[in-house]
Order: structure tokens, then C-alpha cells, then sequence
């Protein structure tokens, strides 16, 4: 399962920071620089930088667009599930430790493991999109090619 997750969430980078370099027409510096700066966007919104509770609410939309999100989702919920955590600190020279149940811990981010396969479908989803959408940037590319090379 969490090479599944990694696997589509490679594939949807991959796809999106394609499709952004053969949008862009510039320089291949800038190019990379748009990717970049799209791909930390995304992470941003991921939830595991930045909880999504302190972004602003008009900007909490975004965290759906995010690959990062889907696959953190899956993938912590996928290692977390059916777990228990020993969770142990000195408090005021008392040792206290405390058995922590998994879904305790997704609970408080809003994790679930039943969101697997939506989130994995998500990714797919992202995948498929920006890849149709570099495929028709390379079409009109290679269009706009063949006219200025057959032009006399």
C-alpha cells in the first residue's frame, strides 16, 4: 500500500511540474522555478507543514488540489491504523507513559482509514488531469513546431 501511495504521488508531481514546463514558453530557469514554487504551494497545503486549521478560510479550499495531501492522508493513515503507541514523558520527576491508539492520532488531523482509496483515487485523478492537459500543451507545441518549420 505505501508504495502504491508513493508511486501515484511521484507519478502526479511528475505529471504537474510536465505540464507546467510545457506551458511555460520562457526561459527553462524560470520554468523550474514556477514548478518548485507550485510543488511547495501544494505541500503547504498538505497538512503535515502547516495544519489546515490555521490557514485562512477563503484559502482552505486549496488543501484539495494538493497531491501532498492525498498521499500523506493515505499513507499515514494506512501505517497508523489498528496501531498503538506508547507515548512516555518526565512530568515534575514522574515518568507517566500513556498507550495512544492510532485512529486517536488520525482523529486529531481528521484522518481515516476509510479515506484510503478515495485518497488514492484523488491522486489518480490529479495524475490523469495534468496529464491530459500536458499532452494537449505538447499537441499544440508540436502543431505550432511543424508550421514554422514548413513555412518557406
Amino acid at each position: 500500500m505505501f508504495l502504491g501511495i508513493l508511486e501515484l504521488f511521484v507519478t502526479c508531481t511528475v505529471s504537474l511540474t510536465t505540464l507546467i514546463a510545457l506551458a511555460y514558453k520562457g526561459s527553462p530557469a524560470v520554468g523550474n522555478l514556477i514548478s518548485t514554487f507550485t510543488l511547495l504551494l501544494s505541500a503547504m497545503f498538505g497538512g503535515f507543514l502547516i495544519a489546515i486549521d490555521s490557514i485562512p478560510e477563503w484559502l482552505r479550499w486549496l488543501q484539495w488540489l494538493s497531491a501532498y495531501r492525498y498521499a500523506w492522508g493515505a499513507v499515514l493513515s494506512n501505517e497508523m491504523r489498528n496501531q498503538v503507541f506508547l507515548f512516555d514523558t518526565d512530568f515534575e520527576g514522574t515518568m507517566i507513559e500513556v498507550d495512544v491508539s492510532g485512529q486517536t492520532y488520525l482523529n486529531t488531523f481528521g484522518l481515516h482509514p476509510k479515506f484510503i482509496e478515495r485518497d488514492a483515487l484523488a491522486l489518480f485523478g490529479i495524475f490523469v488531469g495534468t496529464g491530459v492537459f500536458a499532452w494537449l500543451f505538447l499537441k499544440r507545441a508540436s502543431r505550432t513546431e511543424a508550421v514554422v518549420t514548413n513555412c518557406p
